[in-house]
Parts: C-alpha cells; structure tokens; sequence
C-alpha cells in the first residue's frame, strides 16, 4: 500500500517480522515494513521519528568529478566515452558527434559550459527516451500522461500512478542505453501497480528477463559514469 507520509512516498507492508524496518533502495524508493503485531500508528510513527535519517539517505549523491573543460575532459554520452572540445563563439551551441561533444560558446567559464552540457543531456534523454517509451507502451499497452526531467540521483524514475506523470533522471542520458531501457519499463509497470511487490515484479520478468541484472549494474556502477 502506497502512502505519503510527512511529503514522502512510502511502500507500506506488513509482514510477520519482528521488527519495524525502513528501506531506500537505489532508485530512491521508500518502503516501511511494519510487523503484524504493531498497528500502523506505529509504524508511521517509527518513521516519523526516523524523519531526518530517511531524508539525508535520500539526498545522498553519487561521489562528484570536476569537470575541467578547458583542459580536454571526456564525458559519457549514453555509456560512451566523448571528448570535449570548446570553441569560442558568437553564439551558444553544442554539437554531438560519434566520439566528441563540441561547444560554441560566448562564455568559456567551467560553470557556462557544464550548464551547456547538462542542456546536451536533455535533449539526448528526450530524444531516446521517446524511442524507449515508444517501444515499451506499444508492448504493454500502458502509457503515461506526460514526462518530465529533473536532475535526480537519489532515484532515476519516479512514476505517479493515479495522474500518469512520469519523471526521469537527466543522468540516465550518461549512462549505457539499457538502463534508460530499464528505466522507462520500470516506471510504465508502475501504472499498473503502484508498489515494488510480487505482481510489480512479475510484470517486469514478463517483458525483460535479466532486469534484476540491470538494476544491480545502476546501484553498482552507475557512478563511473556520473559528472554532476
């Protein structure tokens, strides 16, 4: 059961354990496990009081790299590696090519361009995902109301299943393609079912078999390809 407790979106159980468990996996979901023997009063009351851990883990962001433009970095762009090439300009521009990302620039400061690389990544993210949700909603037959994309680590999709909204998280576009592929399933499923339980699982393994696989590589090396 789905509840929202003090703005949070919490996965609601209960099951013969013996005591009151709080979980976040990587993707940012929160689930409260609750022992049969205790009300639910108490549970929601035990993560109350848990408040300020919950939201420190939540907000807890992947180990930053400096992103030194100037001096020829390279960046990931959908899990491959590019290198960087600045270019002073009259007008603001970037240009994506098979193993470089080149920016025109009027403004060479480390700040301008990142700000132009993170609008690159947008516009890779829309580009793909378009062609992912295509693919999976005409499989599944579900289909979300609108998407949006936010500059999340803490979770790399979010999915309101009453309103269809859908977001993702702009760091996917650095990422290989298969975990956007991943992503975008996972977040239509939850138009079915709201939570991470059985049937929301069945319904993952019955349109990708290794998605376990997948989301073990996004908690385990999503990291080596992050620049935030």
């Amino acid at each position: 059961m789905k509840k929202f407790i003090c703005g949070i979106e919490v996965d609601v159980e209960r099951r013969n354990v013996k005591n009151i468990r709080i979980k976040i996996d990587r993707e940012g979901q929160v689930s409260l496990t609750i022992p049969n023997r205790c009300s639910e009063n108490a549970g929601v009351d035990f993560f109350i009081a848990k408040l300020d851990w919950v939201k420190n883990k939540l907000n807890q962001k992947p180990t930053k790299r400096h992103l030194d433009f100037k001096n020829c970095e390279t960046v990931y762009i959908l899990g491959k590696i590019h290198s960087v090439s600045v270019v002073p300009s009259k007008t603001n521009k970037s240009v994506l090519k098979d193993n470089e990302v080149v920016f025109y620039t009027k403004d060479t400061s480390n700040d301008a361009l990142k700000n132009q690389y993170e609008k690159l990544l947008k516009r890779v993210l829309l580009l793909k995902s378009k062609e992912y949700f295509e693919k999976w909603e005409s499989i599944t037959g579900l289909k979300g109301s609108s998407l949006s994309i936010r500059k999340t680590v803490s979770r790399w999709g979010s999915c309101n299943s009453l309103t269809g909204a859908i977001n993702l998280s702009l760091y996917l576009a650095c990422l290989p393609e298969f975990c956007l592929d991943y992503v975008v399933l996972h977040e239509l499923c939850h138009l079915k079912y709201a939570n991470h339980g059985e049937y929301f699982k069945r319904e993952l393994s019955k349109y990708m078999s290794n998605w376990k696989e997948i989301r073990k590589f996004l908690k385990d090396q999503s990291n080596t390809y992050l620049y935030i």
